[in-house]
């Protein structure tokens, strides 16, 4: 029996052990985001249908082959807001995937639910500008479509927004799937020639105290941020990004031309489903990374934001796509105008 057991159990008890500890450990993840859930749910919770149920929002979406992402984003949204007055915008930047189109044409028969079909991909900056001249709400929320939002979020950002006239924007508490949160608004530092933007409260769990703190902003990401939609009436998507720094552009458009302010919005807690932690769970993933993640596209919005505000971002991804990773500033300052010049 001994030696039965040293020839064909003793090998397989290692690899039982560790699937046993890895399903354990499995169950108790999906218990902690199942009460990270729970209590995002009530903390957004909020009796505010009647303060803000005569407002009219405006929720752009833009879609790009992630149809079951855009799917559930839009279910979420009209499970989360049947009292409010919306309209919700799908622009769809030239989607390929047969699943994708047919699950956006099957949106479009959803009360509220308009999908306009571009018959060219205009990335982020170019789908934007075109949603938004199609907007008639009050307020107009710009969501990417891996957002899920909860109740009382859009009602939060409203109110946030109504506590003064200079507010022009406020951003979500953004939040990834394992309880980390991605932002909460964003910084801005200049040193010279370069400017450096950062995330607020970037990396902290989602429940810290500390990012329950109301701020005004330097600048706002756009995937999960509301606007006044008066504003665009004085500012406006530049399309000359192909697919980075558009939001930064928009947000130095509000502070510095137009005198406004960009804020957060504490209360106002989504989920991001980040393609880091959803690649596999979507057929059109891999075909919006190959676009989205293009590396002449993010130089060519790199230099374009220096053409148009006279500041290098300073970003060690770029840097290293260009092979400068470790230069110094003058080495830098100098690819940056050969090239500029190059282009003109």
């Amino acid at each position: 029996m001994l030696s039965l057991y040293r020839k064909y159990l003793k090998p397989y008890i290692p690899h039982v052990i560790f699937r046993i500890k890895d399903f354990v450990l499995q169950l108790l993840r999906n218990a902690r985001n199942s009460n990270m859930y729970t209590s995002l749910e009530n903390s957004n919770k909020q009796s505010l249908a009647e303060k803000q149920g005569k407002q009219y929002v405006s929720i752009i979406i833009l879609s790009f082959e992630r149809g079951e992402q855009t799917k559930n984003t839009i279910e979420k949204i009209l499970a989360c807001t049947k009292h409010l007055k919306k309209e919700i915008i799908i622009w769809d930047n030239a989607s390929q995937d047969p699943k994708t189109i047919r699950i956006l044409k099957d949106l479009q028969k959803l009360l509220d639910v308009r999908v306009i079909f571009s018959d060219k991909n205009l990335r982020c900056s170019g789908g934007r500008k075109k949603a938004v001249r199609l907007a008639r709400g009050d307020y107009v929320l710009f969501l990417d479509n891996d957002i899920e939002i909860f109740p009382g979020t859009i009602e939060s950002l409203m109110m946030r927004l109504q506590e003064s006239d200079s507010y022009k924007g406020a951003c979500c508490h953004v939040i990834f799937p394992d309880g980390v949160t991605q932002f909460s608004g964003g910084r801005m530092v200049r040193q010279g020639n370069f400017v450096t933007f950062s995330l607020i409260d970037a990396g902290k769990k989602w429940n810290s105290k500390r990012i329950a703190q109301k701020q005004e902003c330097d600048w706002v990401p756009g995937g999960a941020t509301m606007f006044k939609r008066g504003i665009f009436e004085h500012v406006d998507f530049d399309t000359r990004y192909p697919n980075a720094y558009e939001d930064n552009d928009l947000s130095l458009q509000i502070t510095q031309k137009y005198q406004g302010k960009v804020v957060n919005c504490p209360d106002a807690k989504v989920i991001h489903h980040h393609i880091n932690y959803e690649f596999l769970k979507d057929r059109g993933t891999k075909r919006y990374q190959g676009t989205r993640y293009n590396k002449e596209m993010f130089i060519a919005s790199w230099l374009y934001f220096y053409e148009r505000w006279g500041l290098i971002i300073k970003d060690d991804f770029i840097f290293g796509l260009i092979g400068l990773r470790d230069a110094s500033d003058d080495e830098i300052i100098r690819y940056v105008k050969k090239h500029v010049c190059t282009k003109e």
